[in-house]
């Protein structure tokens, strides 16, 4: 949904937004800079104002590992914008990760989300809004406003029941904890700055929930990079897509137990394995809907993220091996 600037044309701020960088996909989101320094400034939904990140993003500004905060404070922060200093030395872990496919990164994140997930906040956040796939049966409603690709996605999973039924209680499985969580933990939203210190940006699904939603975020996001950095280069046929596959969730488990590893060693737990194993299959299902709208159809990369999802839930008992 397209942002609009808020009509305060008092505030600079505002003034900037119209000759501010535009960043593709993104179009509540733009760069800016000031006095030789970069700035994010993000816009409200026209229905959704911006408190709810303004809140939960200012208490994760307290959380610190080796005194570094995992979240920057806005420099503005209303219901209309969110103005934040922009590091420009700080690379995303998805490129991070696409530069050079290695794992030590990951150590951070885990001691980072631990830190997160430890933190007791000073005031009451609102919950967190976990992202969640679509199932059939749709209403009318919401038949004619979703997608053509996600309905075909819909069609296929259909045709898989067991797997079906299994994501679809997992996707309604409610909280078992309430801690911060982010809530949106893809490694777009991780961004490791030069001293190996990691930041955590775009903190609008976030708030009070439960910590296996942002492990599960996570490792279902490092799968789906993992799949389709791969599957980039991976040749026309069946038995070449079907490698990509494998050879692309094969690679994302050394980063997964890096990070799980340094998420248990700063004293956190994982509080139920199989939780965590069906959670993943949701967030890599959540990721082969995205996939499918953007391209309108269930393309290579939608097919291949979905029958990642199928391949987890029908593997579980080895999937939480792996977990361990």
């Amino acid at each position: 949904m397209t942002g609009h600037a808020p009509a305060h044309d008092s505030c600079p701020w505002d003034t900037a937004w119209d000759t501010a960088e535009r960043i593709p996909h993104h179009d509540r989101v733009r760069l800016t800079e000031r006095d030789g320094s970069r700035y994010v400034l993000k816009v409200a939904r026209p229905s959704t104002p911006l408190e709810h990140e303004a809140t939960v993003a200012r208490c994760a500004a307290d959380v610190r590992v080796d005194n570094r905060p995992i979240a920057d404070r806005s420099l503005r922060a209303d219901s209309a914008m969110l103005v934040t200093a922009c590091d420009p030395t700080a690379e995303s872990l998805h490129d991070r990760l696409l530069r050079r496919w290695e794992a030590p990164p990951l150590t951070g994140v885990g001691r980072a989300l631990a830190a997160m997930h430890g933190h007791r906040a000073p005031v009451r956040l609102p919950d967190a809004r976990p992202e969640r796939p679509r199932f059939f049966p749709l209403t009318p409603e919401q038949h004619a406003a979703m997608p053509i690709g996600t309905v075909q996605v819909l069609r296929v999973l259909d045709e898989h029941r067991d797997a079906r039924d299994l994501l679809e209680t997992a996707a309604a499985r409610p909280p078992k904890a309430r801690t911060l969580v982010h809530g949106d933990c893809k490694p777009d939203n991780i961004r490791l700055r030069r001293d190996g210190s990691v930041l955590f940006i775009d903190w609008e699904l976030g708030g009070a929930g439960d910590p296996i939603e942002d492990l599960a975020g996570a490792v279902g996001a490092l799968i789906a990079v993992s799949v389709q950095d791969r599957l980039a280069t991976a040749g026309p046929t069946a038995a070449d897509i079907g490698r990509a596959l494998s050879e692309g969730m094969n690679r994302a488990w050394e980063c997964v137990a890096t990070m799980l590893a340094a998420y248990a060693d700063a004293g956190a737990e994982v509080a139920d394995l199989d939780d965590l194993v069906l959670l993943t299959a949701v967030k890599v299902l959540c990721r082969a809907q995205v996939q499918a709208a953007l391209m309108g159809k269930v393309g290579a990369t939608a097919h291949v993220l979905l029958q990642a999802a199928l391949a987890i839930t029908r593997n579980r008992d080895r999937v939480a091996g792996l977990l361990r």
